[in-house]
C-alpha cells in the first residue's frame, strides 16, 4: 500500500488550545458533538456513507465515525478518530485494503474545522 498520512500527529490539523480567550466557551458534549456532525455530514456531501461507530457518552472526549464508499467495484472504508479534550485531534485510518478518497475526505473535514466558533487555530510562534 505505500505510505500515508494515515496515522495521526502529522496528519491532523494543528492542535488547538481550547482554553483560548477568544474563542467562546463551549461544553464538552457539545463540542464532541459538533465535531462529530462536521465530519458526518462532510462525509455525506463528499459521497461516502458515515455513522458513528464509537461515541464516548460519559465524558465527552472520544468518538469513532466509520466511513465507506465504493469506486468501481472495490469497497473503500475508514475510520476517523476524534479526541475532544484539552486538544482537539482528528486522525485516519484506512480500514480496507484500499484507501482511495480518504485522504481527500480528510482534507475536507480539515477545512471545515476552522469554521467551529470554539476553535482557535494554535499560534505557531509560541
Amino acid at each position: 500500500m505505500g505510505a500515508r498520512k494515515t496515522k495521526s500527529s502529522a496528519s491532523s490539523p494543528p492542535a488547538v488550545d481550547n482554553e483560548s480567550k477568544s474563542a467562546p466557551k463551549v461544553a464538552p458534549k457539545a463540542r464532541l458533538s459538533e465535531l462529530i456532525k462536521l465530519i458526518l455530514e462532510t462525509a455525506r456531501v463528499k459521497g461516502w456513507n458515515a455513522y458513528i461507530e464509537a461515541e464516548d457518552t460519559k465524558n465527552f472526549r472520544y468518538a469513532t465515525i466509520a466511513v465507506s464508499r465504493y469506486s468501481s467495484v472495490h469497497e473503500i472504508t475508514g475510520t476517523f478518530e476524534i479526541l475532544c479534550d484539552e486538544r482537539v485531534k482528528i486522525s485516519y485510518h484506512n480500514t480496507s485494503f484500499y484507501n482511495w478518497g480518504l485522504s481527500d475526505l480528510y482534507d475536507a473535514i480539515s477545512n471545515e474545522f476552522y469554521k467551529l466558533s470554539w476553535i482557535e487555530k494554535k499560534d505557531d510562534k509560541a
